[in-house]
């Protein structure tokens, strides 16, 4: 490929397109972690006022599952996962702004191999602030960064 006097405004337009795309990117991300943090507070607050007890969590996959056909990610284990996300970033202001920033599987990830509050903070503070892959994180929590 031979560069042409366009190559330069050619790879700026190429660059605008990926910026774009990463900001997209980042939007959904963040419309469902904050759709996964809604669920998991109804949840967990229908729970804790006894409204609801674990087979309701069941039966609300199956209807989500009924009436929403091709929705994936709301099965009973996932709800429930979303309920543990909820719970444990609830009472710490300032975790909150930052799980937005993460996709859900950092979250799965950070959750299943974090048990302290304080473990969950900082390894959430990290793969934001070094923006890790999800094999990063799998690599830093079996080493034990």
């Amino acid at each position: 490929m031979s560069l042409t006097p366009q190559s330069a405004d050619f790879a700026d337009i190429a660059h605008l397109i990926a910026q774009a795309k990463q900001r997209a990117v980042q939007a959904v991300n963040t419309t469902l972690i904050e759709l996964y943090w809604s669920v998991g507070e109804r949840i967990s607050r229908k729970i804790a006022a006894s409204d609801w007890g674990d087979g309701v969590v069941e039966q609300l996959a199956r209807y989500l599952a009924q009436t929403q056909p091709g929705l994936r990610g709301f099965t009973r284990r996932n709800l429930f996962r979303m309920k543990q996300f909820y719970e444990a970033y609830a009472d710490h202001e300032l975790v909150s702004p930052l799980v937005t920033q993460l996709p859900w599987t950092h979250h799965l990830i950070i959750l299943s191999q974090s048990q302290r509050p304080e473990e969950r903070e900082f390894y959430l503070r990290l793969a934001v602030q070094e923006n890790w892959s999800v094999s990063s994180k799998r690599r830093c929590s079996s080493a034990g960064c």
